[in-house]
């Protein structure tokens, strides 16, 4: 009976480490994938539909691993300057945006109003994205340079128009720095 009964003990606790071991890896896994993410989320969705050569999926995806770690940088700067319930409302906004649909300027101005940021935060912000800047913008031209004319002007067209739902939704750019 002892024996039973230490087996049984035995296959539970194994049962439980393979549990909690493979909820660690699925932890390390989203972590993996939001830092992957980082520049690919900078791309903005702006390579989607465009039907990319095999050469150019291969030069995308080479630029697009150069600039991770850049902007994973600065997207852990941005979570640290917000709390658990405001990283957590953004990404609530965020999904909810984009599944109605939302541009990625809609869905931005979206999360912003959802993490409803201190005064300070915002500025903090402000910062953090003047420094992300440049590095999304050197990501998009490595990116452009790679696609064709008719592809090229299919992104800046998609930009534009993300560009315009987001300032229709802040009011404008004018509307937009007086709010800030």
């Amino acid at each position: 009976m002892k024996t039973f009964r230490m087996v049984l003990t035995l296959a539970l606790v194994l049962m439980m480490a393979s549990h909690l071991m493979a909820a660690g890896k699925q932890k390390k896994k989203e972590g993996a994938k939001r830092e992957r993410g980082a520049a690919t989320e900078a791309l903005g969705g702006m390579l989607q539909g465009l039907n990319l050569s095999a050469e150019q999926k291969e030069k995308v995806d080479a630029i697009v691993k150069e600039y991770e770690p850049k902007l994973a940088e600065a997207r852990k700067k941005m979570d640290s300057i917000l709390t658990e319930e405001q990283r957590k409302a953004r990404a609530a906004a965020m999904k909810e945006a984009m599944a109605a649909g939302k541009t990625g300027g809609e869905a931005f101005a979206a999360a912003q109003a959802a993490m409803n940021l201190s005064a300070e935060q915002k500025a903090k912000m402000a910062e953090v994205r003047k420094e992300m800047a440049p590095i999304q913008q050197e990501l998009r031209e490595k990116v452009l340079a790679v696609l064709t004319p008719e592809q090229q002007e299919q992104v800046k067209a998609k930009l534009q128009q993300a560009r315009k739902g987001g300032e229709a939704k802040r009011g404008g750019k004018k509307g937009r720095k007086a709010a800030n």
